[in-house]
């Protein structure tokens, strides 16, 4: 699933490798007959440096494969209403079915290539109950939604999440339950990671 993010969004978290989409509306543009994306930060992790968007142009950026952890601020000309920061995740998370090892402070990004809601939430038996701000997650169908891991989380722990779709339905049971993995190294290696 190729990922599309707005030129003015105020946050962008990309994650290592990926290719992403760059959209504006036409709206958006006002008088201007495009949007140009560029950036000072010696951390800029996307290539091309530089990018004109215009609606339906579809410009491709690609991040670096070395990014990884890193942050980096841009501007767009017209500018922008808010600051702008791209944050670099290690990798896609992919289905919530698959889990995933996160270092604290790091991000899941959770893919949804299914035409149902999936519902994300703690197992209610977790000891150490939950390691992210709200208590259950939405991700909308053939979509994707990226969550920060708390700083504060507990090194070294496990939490079980159970998924569900918005009908009820239990896709992950073949697989196990997916666990989420918080560990100081959780950005880097490989997943899944499943409690068999």
């Amino acid at each position: 699933m190729q990922r599309a993010f707005n030129v003015f969004s105020p946050t962008i978290i990309a994650y290592a490798g990926e290719t992403f989409i760059w959209t504006v509306n036409g709206a958006e543009l006002g008088e201007s007959p495009d949007i140009v994306i560029s950036s000072t930060d010696p951390n800029w992790p996307l290539s091309p440096k530089t990018f004109t968007v215009t609606p339906g142009s579809n410009n491709i950026a690609t991040v670096s494969s070395n990014a990884a952890g890193t942050q980096a601020t841009f501007t767009c000309t017209p500018s922008a209403p808010n600051p702008q920061t791209i944050y670099v995740a290690h990798r896609c998370s992919g289905s919530p079915c698959n889990g995933a090892s996160v270092a604290p402070g790091g991000h899941i990004i959770w893919t949804n290539d299914s035409a149902e809601v999936l519902i994300v939430k703690p197992d209610p038996k977790n000891a150490d109950y939950w390691p992210l701000d709200a208590p259950a997650y939405a991700i909308p169908p053939n979509s994707w939604l990226t969550l920060e891991i708390k700083e504060a989380a507990a090194l070294d722990k496990s939490y079980g999440i159970i998924v569900t779709t918005a009908s009820g339905k239990v896709p992950c049971d073949i697989l196990g339950q997916p666990v989420i993995i918080v560990q100081s190294n959780g950005g880097v290696g490989t997943h899944p990671h499943h409690k068999h």
